[in-house]
């Protein structure tokens, strides 16, 4: 029996071909896990005889497209010569519209000028041209953003084409889960190395800092190496703020969260911020800008962080817009934020842009390239970033178009004034 299974369903009825038999398959509300999809055919075929998945063309089209329908992931048949879509089930409709006719590689994909680099037609086949076993992969789509497990066999269908069947399940959950779980790894893994790194580097600042003490009580200030020990000072200190910034993502520094005034930090931030005459700084605040729950000096941090982005990113000069507004957030709107009111804050510049392929690992703490710059550095701003505003309960993200700019939308729980 070859069967075509879709999670939490009931069978209502039996389409039957020779030994093939297809159940149809209707929706029920439980809480079943779902069952994985196959297209393999079982073991017990007779020598000689065609395989249950070859003998396609002998059923009954109609009830066969039923069966397709009641997949909960999306089911197409595409001519492996012309790649002319010559089926899609319900589901696939539903992301793609009436598709039916068209060139898979014109309407499945985008951006693309021929059949696409990925196609696996040649692996659905032997040597001898015949249809092989199935292939299984992932895919993200280009035209909606998500990620599918496809499960794809060269069959014959109906007319006698040689054609690929292709059934995607949606997993774009699981691997948001696997990313966020790679995330946790590193941060755990960073943590570790991270609290070691602190105690060494706090019990060595503390005998450098005692060092230099000592050394001034025997120098009057008018002595040239007075000046270099203040400033030996300045750069120990410095320091020592490097590894409060490594506390925190480590998890070591909670944040002390009370009522503040966002509209007032942000002014404050940004006069504090080295200025550049070449950058133009715009903003734009909601008044009243309702008050935010936070650690007003963790915000800072990220505030500048955020600027000094910015403003890298604009070696040439430009505009430099701060916005800060009141949203009412419902449940699962933004992330896994909980409903309630919040204010978001942005900062939008319009810089070199991040490139597509370094987007979304921008929030990961490693080796990373400063824009416009020819070194590199232990990429721990962004990391950091996110770190505090998590321990703050809100949300952060990016978006960027290389040579349009970039914008960083922070989320903060906030109280609604009444």
């Amino acid at each position: 029996m070859f069967r075509l299974i879709s999670d939490n369903v009931d069978v209502d009825a039996e389409v039957t071909v020779g030994d093939m038999k297809f159940e149809h398959l209707q929706h029920r509300k439980t809480k079943s896990p779902p069952v994985p999809l196959s297209l393999d055919t079982p073991d017990k075929e007779k020598p000689g005889e065609k395989s249950l998945i070859d003998r396609l063309p002998e059923a009954d089209p109609g009830k066969l497209r039923l069966v397709l329908d009641c997949l909960d992931a999306g089911a197409c048949v595409i001519d492996m010569e012309t790649c002319e879509i010559l089926y899609m089930n319900s589901y696939g409709q539903r992301i793609f519209g009436d598709v039916e006719g068209k060139i898979c590689w014109q309407t499945l994909q985008k951006n693309q000028n021929g059949p696409c680099p990925f196609c696996n037609n040649r692996q659905l086949l032997n040597e001898q041209g015949q249809p092989a076993e199935a292939v299984v992969w992932e895919i993200q789509n280009t035209r909606n953003n998500r990620w599918y497990e496809c499960r794809d066999r060269a069959l014959y269908w109906f007319g006698g084409c040689l054609a690929r069947l292709e059934i995607a399940a949606d997993i774009t959950e699981r691997k948001r889960e696997e990313e966020n779980h790679i995330r946790m790894m590193k941060l755990e893994a960073l943590r570790i190395l991270g609290e070691g790194l602190v105690c060494d580097s706090n019990d060595l600042l503390s005998a450098g800092m005692g060092y230099m003490s000592l050394a001034r009580l025997h120098l009057t200030p008018d002595n040239p190496a007075f000046w270099f020990l203040e400033k030996a000072k300045d750069a120990l200190m410095k320091t020592g703020e490097f590894n409060k910034r490594l506390l925190t993502l480590t998890g070591n520094c909670s944040p002390f969260l009370r009522e503040a005034a966002l509209d007032s930090l942000l002014l404050d931030s940004v006069h504090l911020f080295p200025g550049d005459p070449k950058v133009k700084n715009a903003f734009i605040l909601a008044d009243p800008l309702w008050p935010v729950l936070i650690d007003e000096d963790q915000i800072r941090q990220v505030i500048f962080h955020l600027l000094r982005n910015a403003r890298q990113a604009m070696p040439e000069g430009g505009n430099l817009k701060i916005r800060a507004e009141n949203v009412s957030m419902g449940p699962g709107e933004k992330g896994r934020l909980p409903s309630g009111p919040y204010v978001r804050l942005s900062i939008e510049d319009q810089g070199i842009g991040i490139p597509p392929d370094r987007l979304s690992r921008i929030f990961s703490a490693g080796i990373e390239k400063e824009p416009g710059m020819n070194t590199q550095k232990l990429g721990l701003g962004l990391a950091v970033c996110r770190s505090i505003i998590e321990k703050h309960h809100g949300h952060i993200e990016c978006r960027s178009k290389p040579g349009e700019g970039t914008t960083f939308t922070v989320y903060l729980p906030a109280v609604k004034i009444s």
